[in-house]
């Protein structure tokens, strides 16, 4: 029978991990150099994770939750965006590998529906029943709105954490930019039948 591995070492694996994607992306996690930031060895690390993809797949667990636990706070759609924005401003690796990666959770976690990126994204769900509170109506109906939304704050969050994304001197005006277009959005409310995109 297989012994269990502690959780600290599983935290401390995924710390390595973790660290290791910060300074060097996807290729400087190898096997033995997260098993040396550990302070630990390979079988210790395959105990528990069957391969590298199994260790990205915890790392953008972990990330998902950093984010959902960020955007907790928040009490209008207005504010999930900036917290959103927030987020992959101070923590852009971390970022990077969630978008990278999500779409595999997204795919461990549900069935391949046409409503599936809409039900498994966090921040979609989050937007949509600030939406309903606010608005009106079933959270179903917000389903665009809460896309534009969220499209909005992730081409914002990309431009910020890109290396050559936008000048330094045009970060203010990019947040103010992002923080008019959010306002103007929720105002006019997306119409439930624009959906030519979806078809």
């Amino acid at each position: 029978m297989p012994r269990q591995l502690d959780p600290a070492t599983e935290q401390q694996i995924l710390n390595a991990a973790q660290k290791l994607w910060q300074e060097g992306g996807e290729k400087a996690l190898t096997m033995r150099a997260i098993a040396r930031i550990a302070g630990t060895n390979t079988p210790t690390i395959y105990r528990r994770f069957k391969n590298r993809n199994d260790i990205l797949f915890a790392l953008t667990e972990r990330v998902q939750k950093d984010l959902l636990r960020a955007l907790q706070a928040s009490r209008s759609p207005e504010e999930t965006c900036v917290r959103y924005v927030e987020f992959a401003s101070s923590h852009p690796h971390e970022y990077n590998l969630f978008q990278a990666y999500k779409n595999e959770l997204s795919q461990s976690l549900r069935s391949h529906s046409r409503s599936a990126l809409w039900n498994s994204t966090p921040i979609l769900k989050v937007i949509r029943k600030q939406l309903a509170e606010r608005l009106g109506g079933s959270i179903s109906q917000h389903t665009l709105l809460s896309l534009a939304l969220w499209a909005l704050a992730h081409g914002t969050a990309t431009l910020l954490i890109s290396k050559k994304g936008i000048p330094a001197e045009q970060v203010g005006a990019l947040r103010s930019a992002f923080a008019a277009a959010l306002d103007t959005l929720v105002d006019r409310r997306i119409p439930a039948d624009n959906d030519l995109w979806l078809r």
